[in-house]
């Protein structure tokens, strides 16, 4: 597959920090997803500490899938520093969490969203909760789609040009910053790339041979 390399942009202070599907309270995600923990408290201390672990002023952006009970939520958002501004975008499992708007109006939460559009030192970001086979801007420069959704256990998507899976399972349940993500989407191909390889392949199909 081809390959373009990332006009690389010189990269601004950014004080925004991205990570997904953090399952807090979730009994059986360890076990699912094998993920490293003896206990559930030990996993939602980790976790916990890891989004809250950030410089102050950082706005954090959990792209869905944050915790199993409303009681587990609660109990995350007293623990938020008030230096921290997080967002939330919606996933499949937070439907349990009855109105999160009363989550905004307490401060837990600056925004609660099903999908955000921002940029980021320069890179236009476009955040869902599942990975999208193109996006807002998917064939611009520099414009790239952060998802979470698929786990350990789960069957893999193969990324469509220019997508990073931000779920904590795949980042040693730490948020990822702007930086880490520039650097991991160097050698990912451009999205217009994608487009153009389908549409060859599709104008030249490949015979099968006869048996």
């Amino acid at each position: 597959m081809l390959k373009k390399k990332l006009k690389v942009k010189k990269v601004m202070e950014s004080n925004k920090y991205y990570t997904s599907d953090p399952h807090l309270a979730h009994s059986n995600i360890i076990k699912l997803s094998e993920r490293p923990f003896e206990t559930i408290e030990e996993m939602d201390a980790v976790i916990t500490k890891n989004m809250f672990d950030l410089p102050p002023g950082s706005h954090l952006y959990i792209l869905g899938d944050i915790a199993w009970s409303q009681e587990a939520l609660i109990k995350f958002l007293s623990q938020k520093p008030k230096s921290i501004h997080l967002h939330l975008i919606t996933g499949n499992h937070d439907r349990r969490l009855g109105n999160l708007d009363k989550f905004i109006r307490k401060g837990g939460f600056e925004s609660v969203e099903q999908a955000r559009y921002l940029e980021d030192s320069g890179y236009k970001l476009f955040l869902f909760h599942y990975p999208l086979g193109c996006w807002n801007k998917s064939f611009h420069a520099n414009c790239f789609n952060l998802y979470g959704h698929i786990h350990n256990n789960t069957p893999q998507w193969k990324p469509v040009g220019k997508q990073l899976n931000v779920n904590c399972e795949f980042h040693n349940y730490k948020p990822w910053s702007i930086d880490e993500i520039i650097k991991f989407m160097e050698d990912m191909p451009e999205n217009w790339e994608i487009a153009e390889i389908a549409k060859r392949d599709a104008e030249n199909p490949t015979e099968t041979p006869q048996k």
